[in-house]
């Protein structure tokens, strides 16, 4: 190790017959001959920086009183000199000779040079010539990096393997090589001095090497281990925390639709957080909307859905009974090319109204049944109860001509109902009842004050039908038997493999008993209905007997005094796998009592 500088100084060699010191009268002699004096005996230019330029001098000096030639001056590498030879030095004088010398190495160096003149004693006089080269410039005790030490800052004496290292002051001091804000060493400097993850920053807790940007993120454990500055306890990002953790009141932290101050939708799911499923839901919180042109169009009185075009996306169909004057109007929106939220009906992809001028309320029901007319094909059922004054009147058109730009005229086959009838009030879908794999269809009509049905069986003819020319027609029991005129779609209840029909008669009544309410069920099977007048649907006597005034059906569900059960029914899916689907009721009970819905699976008990 070396560390010490030196100052360049002339150098002096005395030479006579021998290489001495001058110690008499300056070594002169007085025989006419040259005497060459050099008084030193080597040429040290002790320690040199990397790089630098070393520069030494030395004097030859004749002592004789003859004229001095030097012939040649050679020295050998990696020292230089620019005199080469060819002088001449009068007695009692001298010329100096500069040595140079450029450290390109840390490596020590030796060599030689050699002075040859007409000294008739010593002719050829030879100095030896040293260097060092400094590598402990600091001298703090480490050399430096380059002459293969480990000191990585050899002009501060602060910085060395053994100082000690202040983190975040840009200073390597302990020659470690680590990133002086990258503490925890996990490839991330501190977000302090870096906040961009993509170049190597964003680090939110530099002494802990677990946590980084990127890092896998446990949730709920209170630690932001990604650092990506979210609620440890609000996964969704919803800004609401998780309530099952006990740090907010957020439900469902995995759904950021879900949380305190989100608005109820028809989901299935408690949207708002406050226990209960779909309650107080919002209209104008619906995904898609579909909205009347003028007041008095009751947009949306009933809606359906069914593939028309056949391209796998259920395609929606929307009544409104109430425009043009009553008219009515049929809206047919593309399934696979829906609205973004909301739509007038004059904007779908197909609609069309009455084809009569008069007041028909066309699309006061609307339905999609399968292979009615025995085509392999889906048809659309439309509903028009005014027509003919009040008659009613129900149009079947095939789903093509739905959906593809047709109208009501053309209709494959329409069934006219008689006066006061209003026929195409409801009727069924997804119904067969005879297992023939041809949709029926099964709807209400009124005659004076009660409530009947009418079964027109699939693979009519196309054509026009009056309600007479019914398969077969069902009557309730009594004058007070009105209902809701919703029929719901067809299922097997029973489980013996055919499609059955249930009808909600909330308001049915018995002589011992007032708007008990019940569901009536008609049973599908291989044999056909039919009749030429109408037969009582389904009744029970006074003392609970079905098949009462040779009712062809049975009532299945009979509610208490004034509960009106049976207010609406459907058919669902089979919920329990048994292999029968299951019904539905809608309960509004009386002072007190229990009001909502209630599910009674389908059994052959029913029956």
């Amino acid at each position: 190790m070396k560390n010490r500088l030196t100052l360049c100084i002339p150098l002096i060699v005395a030479c006579g017959d021998t290489i001495t010191k001058s110690n008499n009268s300056g070594g002169i002699v007085t025989d006419g001959q040259p005497n060459l004096v050099i008084e030193v005996e080597t040429i040290d230019f002790g320690d040199l920086a990397y790089g630098s330029i070393g520069s030494e001098s030395l004097s030859i000096r004749n002592a004789g009183t003859g004229l001095l030639t030097i012939d040649t001056i050679t020295i050998t590498t990696p020292f230089t000199t620019t005199s080469v030879g060819g002088l001449e030095v009068q007695p009692s004088t001298s010329t100096p000779v500069t040595i140079q010398y450029i450290p390109t190495s840390y490596v020590d160096a030796e060599g030689s040079i050699t002075i040859t003149s007409n000294d008739p004693d010593e002719p050829s006089i030879s100095l030896p010539i040293f260097v060092s080269v400094i590598t402990d410039a600091d001298g703090d005790g480490y050399d430096n990096l380059e002459s293969g030490g480990d000191d990585c800052n050899d002009s501060d004496p602060d910085v060395h393997p053994n100082a000690l290292d202040e983190w975040y002051d840009g200073i390597d001091s302990d020659c470690a090589g680590n990133d002086d804000f990258d503490q925890d060493n996990d490839g991330y400097q501190t977000y302090v001095r870096n906040e961009d993850p993509s170049s190597g920053g964003g680090d939110c807790q530099d002494s802990n090497a677990d946590i980084y940007p990127g890092a896998p993120d446990e949730w709920y454990d209170n630690i932001d281990s990604n650092c990506d500055g979210q609620d440890d306890f609000d996964q969704d990002g919803d800004g609401y925390k998780s309530l099952a953790e006990g740090r907010g009141g957020d439900c469902d932290d995995f759904n950021p639709t879900i949380n305190p101050m989100s608005t109820e939708s028809l989901n299935a799911f408690d949207d708002n957080c406050d226990g209960e499923v779909d309650n107080d839901v919002a209209g104008w919180n619906a995904d898609l909307m579909f909205t009347g042109t003028t007041a008095g169009d009751k947009t949306g009185f009933h809606i359906t859905a069914g593939d028309l075009n056949e391209d796998g996306h259920d395609d929606i169909i929307v009544g409104s009974p109430g425009k043009d004057g009553g008219k009515g109007h049929v809206a047919i929106f593309d399934g696979s090319n829906l609205p973004a939220n909301e739509s007038s009906i004059d904007y779908a992809y197909n609609d069309f109204t009455s084809p009569s001028t008069a007041s028909e309320k066309v699309g006061s029901y609307i339905g999609v049944i399968n292979d009615f007319d025995n085509s392999g094909s889906l048809s659309l059922v439309v509903g028009a109860p005014s027509a003919s004054n009040g008659a009613g009147k129900v149009y079947i058109m095939s789903a093509d001509e739905a959906f593809y730009f047709g109208d009501l005229d053309d209709s494959y086959t329409t069934i006219t109902g008689s006066s006061g009838n209003l026929l195409g009030t409801s009727f069924a879908q997804d119904l067969d009842l005879n297992g023939d794999g041809m949709d029926d269809l099964f709807g209400y009509f009124k005659q004076s004050s009660n409530a009947y049905f009418y079964l027109f069986y699939g693979g009519l003819s196309d054509g026009n039908y009056s309600i007479s020319q019914a398969d077969a027609r069902f009557a309730m029991s009594g004058p007070g038997d009105n209902m809701t005129r919703s029929i719901p779609n067809g299922g097997d209840i029973d489980g013996d493999g055919f499609d059955d029909m249930i009808v909600c008669a909330g308001a049915i009544t018995y002589s011992w008993q007032n708007s008990q309410g019940g569901v009536l069920a008609l049973w599908g099977g291989s044999a056909d209905y039919s009749n030429s007048n109408p037969q009582i649907l389904a009744a029970i006597s006074p003392t609970g007997t079905q098949n009462y005034q040779n009712a062809v059906g049975d009532v299945i569900l009979v509610g208490n005094n004034k509960h009106n059960n049976g207010q609406s029914c459907a058919i669902g899916p089979d919920w329990n796998g048994d292999g029968t689907a299951e019904v539905w009721v809608f309960y509004p009970g009386s002072e007190g009592n229990f009001t909502g819905a209630y599910m009674v699976p389908g059994s052959a008990d029913l029956r």
